[in-house]
């Protein structure tokens, strides 16, 4: 059984459509909760896998740049600086017409170490304005209500802080939110867990003003985190919706997440799938397995209607199919567990020639 680490590692790169050359380059990193069991074993590079060309041309740039993408994956697993970024850029940037080259590592926790999957994500240029239609970027700035977003980032990197330590567990404990991180009761957190429970209702108006209108993406992901201390479930999925479509992966993965633990654990709250079934198809590996958590774990607890059944073949079969062929787990066992859901069958989890052949049948 794999447990996602709490790490991922992004380089990206932005070329501007329709006219000059934009290159943004980022590297994040969040502390991982390394097992102490695991203390002694080398963590391992599974995996290099390309999500979002058709399959000739990943095989292209796998063969031409493998190798340099492996090198990437174990310098930044590692924590190595000395990797050559700049060159890297250089590469990817003369390797297709694209709009969008984003690499994502990501660890879990197994039998015998960590294991690493890198991913390269690519949006052709071509397929742009389908995959990358978000809300422009905010301008405003707003007021931090009686410090919220500040106790937020303090509570969320005391959560790390506590889990590097070995001292908190990863695993989900139930709190008085729609969104659960952290145990609120652990002796360390308990007086953050409190404050938002208290004082988040009040400020509600305030934190959605910030989630919708302020530059810092920071701070539209913690109000996304915070609203999940109102009261009202069903507000909450209709208030967090439209920023599935925010122009930061950052935001995206906060209120998706949000949107993930409500459909796991509140399956009385109805989530409306289509907007999350385009998400499928958005840039990030961060963006698909987030929404495909929302639409797997919605199909588990909610059943399987035939519309519903019709709607994610019509609108996302062809991306479940990709994300399929992936080796990266957080996108290739959700898609499986998305296509046994609508389709009744059960052919294995690499029968690549089964599931395409159902798909074909299913849009004849």
């Amino acid at each position: 059984m794999r447990m996602r680490a709490f790490q991922s590692i992004a380089f990206t790169l932005l070329i501007g459509c329709g006219g000059g050359a934009a290159t943004s380059v980022r590297s994040t990193a969040t502390p991982v909760a390394q097992a102490a069991t695991d203390e002694a074993a080398a963590p391992q590079l599974v995996a290099v896998d390309i999500f979002g060309v058709p399959a000739p041309v990943a095989e292209r740039l796998l063969a031409q740049h493998g190798k340099e993408l492996r090198r990437f994956g174990e310098a930044m697993m590692s924590h190595d600086e000395s990797v050559d970024r700049d060159a890297i850029t250089g590469t990817l940037q003369a390797a297709g017409d694209f709009a969008y080259v984003d690499s994502a590592l990501v660890g879990y926790f197994e039998d015998g170490g960590m294991k690493f999957y890198l991913t390269l994500d690519v949006v052709e240029q071509k397929d742009a304005s389908r995959r990358m239609t978000f809300a422009p970027a905010p301008a405003g700035e707003h007021a931090d209500p009686e410090g919220l977003i500040a106790d937020w980032q303090a509570f969320e990197a005391k959560v790390f802080e506590l889990m590097n330590a070995g001292t908190l567990s990863p695993k989900r404990v139930d709190c008085p939110a729609f969104h659960c991180f952290g145990d609120p009761a652990h002796e360390a957190l308990c007086a953050w867990a409190a404050k938002f429970a208290e004082r988040v209702p009040r400020h509600r108006d305030e934190l959605v003003a910030i989630l919708r209108e302020d530059r810092r993406e920071d701070f539209r992901g913690a109000a996304a985190y915070l609203l999940a201390y109102t009261h009202d479930g069903n507000e909450l999925v209709r208030v967090l919706q439209p920023s599935i479509r925010d122009e930061s992966s950052f935001v995206r993965n906060s209120v998706m997440r949000v949107l993930a633990d409500i459909a796991l654990h509140h399956p009385e709250i109805e989530i409306p799938l289509n907007p999350v079934l385009a998400a499928l198809d958005f840039p990030t590996t961060t963006d698909r397995n987030k929404a495909a958590a929302v639409v797997a774990w919605t199909l588990e607890k909610r059943g399987v209607s035939a519309e519903t059944r019709r709607s994610v073949i019509d609108h996302a079969g062809p991306t479940l199919l990709a994300m399929l062929r992936l080796q990266q787990p957080n996108n290739h066992d959700l898609a499986y567990t998305i296509l046994k859901a609508v389709s009744g069958e059960a052919y294995g989890e690499r029968d690549h020639t089964a599931w395409e052949a159902w798909l074909r049948r299913r849009r004849q």
